[in-house]
């Protein structure tokens, strides 16, 4: 387990001795390779993933139909919606490269609270603002989208006009 990548980039804080194995108990390291299934659409573990290093591809099937909603890099969360909302999986989740990832369930997650409330609070404040910026990045690419529609329905309509 890389502590010295937790304290930098996840839960920026020091971790002492004794934290340091709560979080061996709590995190599971978790290795995929390329093609290998995170998580699938529908799964009802409730854990989520922290990416440590590689890249994953997010998707879902909507109506039979895959949809690719983006990747995830170092530093990035999978499975987050279905850990905070006890929800099945929203999405599938697939190696793009060789990944490194710390896994926490739902159960593991409860007994952190119980054993060390400022990682929890750490954690949870990593969590926030990393679904803040996917939120953020999600609308931007929503609006330039609507935008191309916008546009592509007004020349459609100046089309019709002409035609008739």
């Amino acid at each position: 387990m890389d502590f010295e990548w937790l304290e930098n980039e996840i839960l920026l804080h020091a971790l002492n001795d004794s934290e340091k194995k709560i979080l061996k108990e709590v995190f599971e390291v978790k290795e995929f390779e390329f093609g290998d299934h995170i998580i699938n659409q529908g799964d009802t573990e409730k854990a989520m993933y922290i990416i440590r290093s590689g890249t994953a591809t997010v998707s879902c099937s909507l109506e039979g139909k895959k949809t690719y909603l983006g990747s995830v890099y170092s530093g990035g969360i999978v499975g987050e919606m279905s850990f905070l909302r006890e929800q099945p999986a929203s999405a599938t989740v697939y190696a793009m490269a060789h990944i490194s990832a710390y896994k926490i369930t739902r159960d593991s997650y409860c007994k952190l609270l119980v054993l060390n409330q400022e990682i929890v609070l750490n954690l949870l404040s990593y969590i926030q603002s990393y679904m803040a910026e996917s939120l953020v990045a999600t609308n931007q690419r929503l609006s330039t989208t609507n935008v191309d529609l916008a546009l592509y329905h007004a020349r459609g309509e100046t089309l019709n006009r002409a035609s008739n």
